[in-house]
């Protein structure tokens, strides 16, 4: 056991730059050389020479200006004494300058054991790599901390003028509509706009409060039996109309499952598909083509890995823009195309809800060529379901 601990402590203790006992009563040193007991650097020979005279050699020879006065202070034997009296250690740090450069150092303080003696060991080591690392990640710290808050302020102008401009349609409509009260077809139409203009407003809010839900983990993620084919047709089901009004032809391109029952949330997946779906037919001409491709993959440890791929011929994107295309209202186009083009955050919850279910999502994109989408997921098999089809058949 003995052998252990004195290994261990050499190992320890080889990175010193100095090491000693103290005697705290007398101030006389114990140490292996006759070397200054803070550093080796120190010229001198100091074997009859007590504590003080040790560290005002270290402190005139080594340690800069600036911290001569406070290490001083900090390193005088009595404050050492007191502040060892309900601690085991006592820290000291401190800059010095040696080889034309200046580094950090601690000198750190422990009662030493022995039975009846009023002992202090004293070691001194540089710790300028542990101070380089820490200003470095507090410097990283606060880069993420202005980039947040950079991301927030932007956030809230966007949100601000989304919400703004159907306002202020909204408001000059019933204005309109007063004016021409006795007007029933003008009201009507005015009526109409309205309420296209308050749907856009609440489904803004809502994708606002859905960001909030998932940035705060207030989404819960279920797994539920969900039948792949079935599955694609309600997506499908969900974007036809945008579909025939632009006169843009779907082309899906499906295999042959190999496990097409799984256990997955279907309502939060196709929400992320119809996102992307919505992206596509927003960006794409009247009368392109839009291909969506799954495939699944050979399972593994009763898992089968889906891939959803949702490939436009639009506008496409430039590669600066692709960047952010998941940050919160990000629209590339927002003059071009179609007047109305959402609240921008359906990729942003599509890339979180998708995080959440263990997924990811890549994008690809070539301007005046067109996007492709691939949403990338692992599905549990629903074996229960897959016994049963095949007791049946």
């Amino acid at each position: 056991m003995d052998n252990i601990r004195n290994l261990a402590a050499s190992a320890f203790v080889s990175d010193l730059e100095g090491l000693a006992v103290i005697e705290a009563d007398t101030g006389l040193v114990q140490s292996d050389n006759k070397r200054n007991i803070f550093s080796y650097n120190v010229a001198g020979l100091f074997d009859n020479i007590d504590y003080d005279g040790h560290l005002d050699s270290f402190i005139e020879q080594m340690i800069i200006t600036e911290d001569q006065n406070k290490t001083r202070i900090a390193m005088e034997l009595n404050l050492v004494m007191s502040n060892l009296y309900n601690k085991r250690a006592y820290y000291v740090n401190y800059r010095v300058y040696k080889n034309e450069k200046i580094y950090h150092y601690q000198t750190k303080f422990c009662k030493a054991e022995n039975a009846g003696r009023n002992l202090i060991a004293v070691g001194t080591y540089d710790i300028t790599g542990a101070v380089d690392e820490y200003i470095k990640n507090i410097d990283h710290a606060n880069k993420r901390i202005d980039s947040l808050t950079n991301e927030q302020n932007r956030f809230l102008v966007n949100l601000s003028h989304d919400i703004k401009t159907p306002l202020d349609e909204v408001m000059d409509m019933v204005e309109m509509a007063k004016r021409n009260v006795s007007d029933v077809d003008k009201v009507s139409k005015y009526l109409e706009s309205m309420t296209s203009e308050s749907n856009h407003l609440q489904s803004l809010l809502n994708d606002v409060l859905d960001v909030s839900n998932l940035e705060d983990n207030h989404v819960t993620i279920l797994k539920r039996p969900m039948n792949i084919p079935l599955f694609a047709d309600s997506c499908i089901n969900a974007v036809e109309r945008k579909l025939r009004d632009k006169e843009i032809n779907l082309t899906t391109e499906f295999s042959n499952f190999i496990y097409p029952n799984v256990l997955g949330d279907e309502t939060h997946l196709q929400r992320i598909i119809v996102n992307v779906l919505d992206n596509a037919i927003k960006f794409t001409r009247n009368g392109d083509i839009i291909f969506f491709r799954i495939t699944d993959s050979i399972p593994n440890n009763d898992k089968v890995t889906y891939r959803f791929e949702i490939e436009d011929t639009g506008v496409g994107m430039r590669p600066e823009f692709i960047e952010h295309i998941f940050d919160p209202f990000s629209q590339e186009y927002k003059s071009s195309l179609d007047a109305r083009h959402g609240s921008g955050l359906g990729l942003t919850i599509s890339k979180k809800l998708l995080e959440l279910m263990g997924g990811h999502i890549t994008v690809k994109s070539t301007p005046g060529i067109g996007s492709k989408f691939t949403i990338t997921i692992d599905l549990d098999i629903d074996r229960e379901t897959e016994q049963s089809l095949a007791r049946r058949n």
